[in-house]
């Protein structure tokens, strides 16, 4: 049974668990919920809402959602040993 699921993380999703984080992305908090007649996306609320954008191209949808100033990742930081 342990070699099954080892099977299953191992092999079969190898892009969920080793891309994504080893890479250092770090995907933000979203949930996307569909019914019969829509579809719902809720975002952690890091977003400049003044800022949003959206368009639907040829079956895409396209959202941006720039973040708030206080939310952009900051620079590395180097420390000078002397």
């Amino acid at each position: 049974m342990w070699s099954l699921i080892d099977d299953i993380f191992n092999r079969a999703l190898p892009s969920v668990f080793s891309q994504n984080f080893n890479t250092g992305i770090s995907l933000p908090m979203v949930n996307i919920k569909e019914t019969s007649d829509a579809y719902f996306v809720e975002m952690a609320e890091t977003i400049d809402d003044g800022k949003i954008e959206a368009k639907y191209n040829e079956g895409i949808l396209s959202i941006y959602l720039p973040k708030k100033e206080e939310a952009k990742q900051k620079p590395a930081r180097s420390i000078k040993i002397s």
